[in-house]
């Protein structure tokens, strides 16, 4: 019995030694670790204060631009004054460019005309009279069929390329500062009135 009872004893303090609920640590030199430590207390820093957002850019309008003034519309003369011109001259490069042509030089072309296509050395020259067609020679020698020669095998110029250059001489709003022509008197009388007779 008492042996039982001692077995007993032995065997409660083993599991109390081993649970930690009693009796003395094994190692007297160290005093024993609570199981549970309370938290410690961490300083409180001070409030940092927000930085400041960066403010959004304001988007940057461009400036009101004035309306651009109409383009203006070509000149319906002038327009027309440069296809009549360039009809013309190529009228004469095409029936007299091979006697009178640019790529010939004044020795080489004949009677040292070598400015056929264009009509405004033809007209300081003197071979064309602005308004008067009738008395511009280039027109003259190709009504008569003198220009181009015969001996040179060409054909004589058409009546309606004759016109073409015709027309652009004669037309008043392609020389705008060429005074119209004198008006010739074609020989008409005019009746005479004699004011001092007197019925008796």
């Amino acid at each position: 019995m008492k042996v039982e009872r001692a077995g007993r004893v032995v065997g409660l303090g083993l599991m109390l030694s081993v649970l930690g609920c009693g009796g003395k640590a094994a190692d007297d030199s160290r005093p024993a670790q609570p199981l549970y430590s309370a938290p410690r207390a961490t300083p409180t820093s001070p409030p940092v204060a927000a930085a400041p957002r960066p403010s959004q850019p304001v988007p940057m309008t461009a400036p009101e631009q004035p309306p651009s003034p109409p383009r203006p519309l070509p000149d319906p003369i002038v327009e027309c004054c440069g296809l009549a011109k360039a009809a013309a001259e190529n009228v004469l490069l095409a029936n007299c460019g091979q006697c009178h042509g640019p790529a010939l030089t004044p020795a080489q072309a004949q009677d040292g005309i070598n400015f056929i296509g264009d009509i405004d050395q033809l007209v300081v020259a003197g071979l064309i009279a602005p308004l008067s067609s009738a008395t511009s020679r280039v027109v003259v020698v190709m009504r008569d069929g003198s220009m181009p020669p015969p001996s040179t095998g060409l054909p004589a110029v058409t009546e309606a390329d004759i016109e073409v250059v015709a027309q652009y001489i004669d037309n008043p709003r392609f020389w705008p500062d060429v005074p119209p022509p004198a008006v010739v008197d074609a020989g008409i009388e005019t009746p005479s009135v004699d004011a001092g007779a007197d019925g008796g």
